[in-house]
């Protein structure tokens, strides 16, 4: 298993991966997520989150190819006066082929990325999982990570 830093001939692998993800969210939210079908061309999605000083982008590659991937971002507070202005690294989504789960690809993703994170002197690392995805409340739990806050939500 290799981690390397993403690039856009990987945007493929990248969304097939992520539209096997968003179709487990699109059938537990179909309100919220659309179906993979739906979603067209996301180029210009991932292109936006290539790597720079303060945003991270990784792939797990093995034999098979790019198995799994993850995004963070580093930012700090200067706008809400009640909170500190630590530097905070945040997931933004890490997504492992479903025959890669369970197999280390995912937490192989979260050290790099806490790695990352602390070389730029990041406080914390926050990010945010469905309620309905226990798999992925599991990984992290396992992981470390516990609950911060709750975003709830209603319908109109």
């Amino acid at each position: 298993m290799h981690i390397r830093p993403a690039s856009p001939e990987d945007f493929d692998a990248i969304t097939r991966i992520s539209d096997s993800t968003n179709l487990l969210h699109h059938h537990a939210l179909p309100e919220l997520f659309l179906h993979p079908e739906n979603i067209g061309d996301t180029s210009d999605f991932w292109f936006d989150h290539l790597p720079t000083e303060d945003q991270l982008f990784l792939v797990a590659e093995n034999a098979e190819g790019i198995v799994g991937f993850i995004t963070a971002k580093i930012s700090e507070n200067h706008a809400i006066p009640y909170f500190t202005a630590d530097k905070i690294c945040r997931i933004g989504t890490i997504a492992v082929s479903e025959n890669q789960q369970r197999k280390g690809t995912g937490s192989k993703l979260m050290k790099a990325a806490e790695d990352w994170a602390r070389q730029r002197d990041a406080k914390q690392i926050h990010l945010t999982v469905m309620n309905f995805n226990q798999g992925a409340l599991a990984f992290y739990e396992h992981s470390g990570y516990g609950l911060l806050s709750k975003t709830m939500a209603k319908s109109l």
